[in-house]
């Protein structure tokens, strides 16, 4: 792993013909099957997908589990442009890694469904309920003989329940937490454990006690029920995992499920079958952050060697038409299984000659590595190298990084073209538009109304106070210079009405003060004087003042300004789930804030769509299935990528 300055991989991807000529007809029997790295995964699926169940009456009853909803939408993508504008009744594609029980999508659409269509499992607990319960939870037992404030403790409780879905995902229950805990941890974990067993004690009846089940438990329980289903009543359609690492127990039983089908299939990403010596194997098992730790891992648990997985009918019409190209894709994948040799067998690098004769350095073509002496110089470079993409008629550029500051400034820096690139991994629910807004109100309620705050709310772009946004603006200038510049004495909302009132000329201003802005945020002055208002009260009162506050002349405007976009939705329903659930949670007015910005941290906005044809930020796990004409890593640094452990408060390093 490379030390010292920032720097960035870029790679040309020659890897990925753009080819729309028709696949040869192939037979996919059941099994196992990889697409090799270096190949387009989801192009490469959809071509295997459409020469084997191609006819117009066989396709549509194809389906297609997937990891994630957006590798469902690229897959989708690669369909239609594989397809070359002829018409097609798309597979049955669904997510299993990210499961919305609330959409039709959900593995198969009578999943977990009596025969009167109702549901055979109770439902879910909400993620936002789930947190505040354990933040009560938390509130009322002292830890490490302390109490934690309410922020404290709603963050506490994300990550608490945070550890709650981990051991659920694992195939565990929290009683055996203690059975898994070694004893040579830091001597205040035996604390620490001691609060840990109250809290799962009480969350199973809690559960019982409502007649719900935690989400993870659920949609574990419904992949039970979908595993059953298969092997009760087996389809005779096609069943295809696909680009899944089986990184959870329960998708390897799924996994193992779908090849015992008629015609089930598993497609890993990025499998290299070839033989393992076995202490290659053992040391790539060993070390979590290799690419095939897990794939390994997976292939052990399905007993199953590497080298008995099948590659993909078109990965290897793939890789033919490499080889007529000049292209040597067996060169570059010995390159880098070479780069990723596991530490203990580094020393096999001396040997790098005699065993590959045939490497030289067309294994490196197209490869560049370039250097940044900071953050905002490295922005600025994959900036331009990505606007430069765009001058050549029809190629593509992604940018593929775990740092999403990094991300963060490349969008920036590409807005500076009016290249307005979405970051597919997303951003806070805070950090956006309606969410900053929200946050502002929420400020400005703690502070009790602080011209400082007021100042920060007033200049936001949301915000119009029932005026047109230009008489607004003009308006909250003169408010500026005249009550809220300079010192004042008494900076609340008496004190700048007093102000205003003490000056000449300025009726106007008071009177919009008064009228137009305290008027707007009156849900929210109405509570300053209440000791300790519930959680659900706040978030009832902070949705009606943001609503009142980013009216303009227009009627009903601010609906739509509000909660029509992505991040809006997600708002409103935070929003909507704090003023059901959070009645039982007293706050302090002046903690609201920080509570607030503590919730909003689980919500991550993500646009449905690639908001560029040519252009595209992503994440590690977004990327897996994505590809380009130019492949841009970002932020291969030491602790970014692979990313440095993060601390938890519920664990601790061994003594």
């Amino acid at each position: 792993m490379l030390l010292g300055d920032r720097f960035i991989l870029i790679g040309m991807n020659s890897l990925t013909p753009r080819s729309t000529a028709p696949s040869e007809p192939a037979h996919l029997t059941s099994g196992y099957y990889t697409i090799p790295a270096g190949i387009a995964f989801a192009p490469c699926l959809a071509k295997g997908v459409l020469a084997a169940f191609g006819g117009a009456d066989t396709l549509s009853c194809v389906q297609i589990l997937l990891p994630s909803r957006r590798a469902v939408q690229s897959l989708q993508a690669a369909f239609i442009e594989t397809a070359d504008g002829q018409p097609l009744l798309l597979p049955k594609m669904a997510p299993i890694g990210d499961v919305d029980e609330e959409a039709s999508d959900i593995l198969s659409l009578s999943l977990g469904r009596s025969a009167a269509g109702g549901l055979t499992l109770p439902e879910s607990i909400s993620p936002v309920e789930k947190q505040l319960i354990l933040t009560r939870l938390i509130e009322r037992l002292p830890l490490a003989g302390q109490t934690v404030s309410a922020p404290q403790a709603i963050r506490l409780a994300q990550s608490l329940g945070h550890l709650l879905d981990q051991i659920y995902q694992a195939g565990s229950v929290p009683d055996t937490l203690t059975e898994q805990i070694p004893d040579d941890l830091a001597h205040h974990w035996q604390q620490i454990l001691t609060f840990l067993n109250i809290i799962i004690e009480n969350w199973p009846q809690i559960l019982h006690s409502r007649g719900l089940l935690d989400p993870v438990i659920r949609k574990m329980k419904l992949a039970d029920q979908q595993i059953e289903s298969w092997q009760s009543a087996p389809p005779a359609h096609p069943v295809i995992i696909a680009g899944s690492t089986g990184s959870l127990p329960k998708t390897q039983q799924m996994m193992a499920a779908v090849t015992q089908l008629p015609c089930g299939m598993v497609v890993f990403p990025g499998l290299d079958n070839r033989v393992y010596s076995q202490a290659e194997s053992e040391a790539i098992t060993e070390d979590t952050g290799h690419p095939f730790h897990q794939l390994l891992k997976t292939a052990a648990h399905l007993e199953i060697s590497p080298e008995a997985v099948r590659s993909w009918p078109a990965a290897v019409m793939a890789d033919t038409s490499d080889r007529a190209a000049g292209y040597s894709r067996e060169n570059r994948t010995q390159f880098l299984m070479q780069v990723f040799k596991p530490a203990p067998l580094t020393r096999e690098w001396r040997r790098i000659r005699e065993d590959y004769p045939d490497m030289d350095r067309s294994a490196i073509a197209g490869l560049s590595v370039i250097t940044a002496d900071s953050l905002q110089k490295e922005a600025d470079i994959i900036a331009c190298v990505m606007r430069a993409t765009l001058e050549q008629a029809g190629k593509t550029a992604m940018l593929v990084t775990p740092d999403r500051k990094l991300a963060r400034q490349v969008r920036a820096a590409l807005l500076k073209w009016n290249l307005d690139i979405e970051d597919s991994a997303g951003i806070d629910l805070a950090d956006s538009r309606v969410g900053s807004f929200l946050v502002l109100i929420a400020e400005w309620f703690a502070s009790k109304g602080s011209a400082q705050n007021l100042l920060a709310l007033l200049k936001h772009p949301l915000a119009s106070a029932g005026l047109p946004y230009a008489r607004y603006s003009a308006l909250v200038r003169a408010l500026e210079i005249a009550g809220l510049r300079g010192y004042l004495a008494d900076s609340s909302i008496e004190g700048i009405a007093a102000r205003l009132r003490s000056q000449k000329d300025s009726a106007e201003l008071l009177a919009f003060y008064e009228q137009h802005i305290l008027t707007a945020l009156a849900p929210l002055i109405d509570l300053f004087d209440t000791t300790s208002p519930s959680i659900g009260a706040l978030a009832d009162a902070h949705g009606r003042a943001a609503e009142q506050l980013a009216q303009s002349d227009i009627k009903n405007e601010a609906l739509l300004k509000l909660w029509e976009t992505p991040d809006g939705k997600q708002a409103a329903g935070l929003l909507a789930e704090l003023a059901d659930t959070g009645r039982q949670n007293p706050v302090k007015h002046t903690q609201y804030a920080a509570i607030f910005q503590a919730l909003c941290s689980g919500h991550v906005v993500r646009k449905v769509w690639r908001s560029h044809p040519r252009l595209a930020i992503l994440g590690t796990v977004e990327a897996r299935m994505q590809t380009a004409d130019l492949v841009i890593l970002g932020g291969v640094n030491e602790g970014v990528w692979p990313p440095r452990q993060q601390a938890d408060p519920w664990t601790n390093e061994k003594i």
